[in-house]
């Protein structure tokens, strides 16, 4: 009963965490559709290989391109904040 637990509480979290990425959790859709053959096209391993390696590929751009825009604002308002630091410690000189 606790592991039932422990694995619907990884679920959520793993939701609500997808949920703040849309284009990778549909990206993960995407890979389990190939798992599930959703389509129902895939008729061989090598078929099935190949559309698992371009969303993989495809999931990891899009993983680094979230990757750099959270890197990107991160430094954004480090460098807002140290600014305005700055600014409020600066006296002003009468010359």
């Amino acid at each position: 009963m606790a592991h039932d637990n422990n694995e619907a509480l990884r679920a959520m979290r793993l939701a609500a965490r997808l949920a703040q990425y849309p284009e990778l959790r549909a990206r993960v859709e995407e890979i389990l559709s190939v798992v599930e053959n959703e389509q129902g096209d895939t008729f061989t391993a090598d078929a099935a290989e190949e559309r698992a390696f371009e969303q993989v590929r495809k999931l990891g751009q899009e993983v680094l391109q979230s990757w750099a825009e959270r890197k990107h604002e991160r430094l954004v308002q480090e460098y807002d904040t140290r600014r305005d630091t700055q600014r409020k410690g600066k006296k002003n000189s009468t010359g």
